[in-house]
């Protein structure tokens, strides 16, 4: 009986936390992968897992592949491979990477947080 009492309880607990299902509607969800190693791009490197739509409404008409990797600065205490993200994008100036003669589409990144977006 205490057994079934305590998996109620951590299902009780686990129903109460954050669910990606109510992401806010302006936030984006994603995986900090590792700092960037390319001179062209920002300073770290983000995997999108949830809200890519939030990206493409800023940039349209960019083409982007399958999996949504933007480069960003990303606040310090959060720079842990693997470390989940929540933040509200916002459009910053474009870089031109003068190797390839590119522009590169820059993300700001506002109300980070590794709970939900504020």
């Amino acid at each position: 009986m205490k057994k079934i009492l305590g998996i109620l309880g951590l299902l009780l607990a686990l129903s109460s936390c954050e669910n990606d299902a109510t992401l806010a509607p302006e936030c984006v969800k994603a995986e900090y992968l590792k700092a960037s190693d390319s001179p062209c791009d920002g300073p770290d490197k983000i995997l999108v897992l949830k809200g890519e739509q939030n990206i493409y409404d800023l940039f349209p008409g960019t083409n982007w592949s399958d999996s949504l990797i933007i480069t960003t600065t990303v606040p310090e205490q959060f720079r842990q491979a693997g470390q989940v993200l929540y933040f509200k994008p916002e459009k910053a100036a474009s870089k031109l990477c003068q190797t390839v003669y590119m522009a590169y589409p820059e993300v700001r990144m506002r109300d980070v947080s590794t709970t939900a977006c504020r």
